[in-house]
This record gives C-alpha cells, sequence and structure tokens, in this order.
C-alpha cells in the first residue's frame, strides 16, 4: 500500500486531498477507474481535448488511457476525490459470475460520465471513513 499525505492508495481504491492547485504529470491509467469528485474541479488533458469535471461529478474513465490531470481546489478549501480501480481480473472474475458474455471491443470515448445517482454518491460516501482514518 502506498500512502503519502496527497493521497491514500487502499487496494484499488485512492482518495486524493490537496489544497493547492496540483499538476499531474502525464499518467498512463492502466485500469479502469469510476471516480467521484467531493469537491474542487478536476481538468484532464487528453487527445480528446480539455474536459473540466466539477464538484459532484461520478464518471468512469476507461483503461489505457494518456491522460494529464490538474486538481483544482476550490477557494479556501480542498480538492478531495475517490477512485475505485477495476482491473482484468475483477472484471473477468465479475463477467464470469454474473454470466455475462465478451462483447466486442468498446471503441467510444475514454470517459462516461453518469447522470447524478444518489445510490451511487452514498456507495463513494459510505468508504469515506475508511479512506479518510487511514491519514488521520
Amino acid at each position: 500500500m502506498k500512502e503519502d499525505k496527497e493521497h491514500t492508495l487502499l487496494h484499488n481504491l485512492l482518495y486524493s486531498c490537496v489544497d493547492k492547485v496540483q499538476r499531474g504529470n502525464e499518467q498512463f491509467v492502466a485500469e479502469h477507474s469510476l471516480g467521484y469528485i467531493i469537491s474542487g474541479e478536476a481538468h484532464f488533458i487528453s487527445n480528446e481535448g480539455i474536459k473540466i469535471f466539477p464538484a459532484g461529478t461520478i464518471g468512469l474513465l476507461k483503461r489505457n488511457q494518456l491522460v494529464k490531470s490538474i486538481k483544482m481546489p476550490p477557494p479556501n478549501g480542498e480538492f478531495r476525490a475517490i477512485n475505485i480501480f477495476f482491473n482484468q481480473d475483477i472484471l473477468r472474475s465479475y463477467s464470469m459470475e454474473k454470466e455475462i458474455p465478451p462483447k466486442s471491443k468498446y471503441l467510444g470515448n475514454s470517459y462516461y460520465i453518469f447522470k447524478p445517482d444518489p445510490f451511487i454518491k452514498g456507495f463513494f460516501d459510505s468508504v469515506m471513513p475508511t479512506l479518510t482514518s487511514r491519514i488521520s
């Protein structure tokens, strides 16, 4: 498990909390990621252009993407976000368990933004105490 004062990685969960603008280096996103921006904004720069995701955004990012992210805290606040990474073993196991047959390779956008959903938000809210207690 990797930990520092800005990020806590617990198995496949990543909690980010920064109080200054943090320019990320270009990063290769190796696994599918489901993310929730709790506060602040995330600016993603990719081959699809610049996308700005405000607080409250819940989205899915496709694996094998080269993305540069900028974490923007709100005035006098912190940028906070949670990401869940789904590796191929987890997805394959789930697919077999639920008897979901493979389909052709997905060729659409590299991200998908969910409509506001209280159940998904509730899930992210439920994991917050576990993640924040790791850095307290």
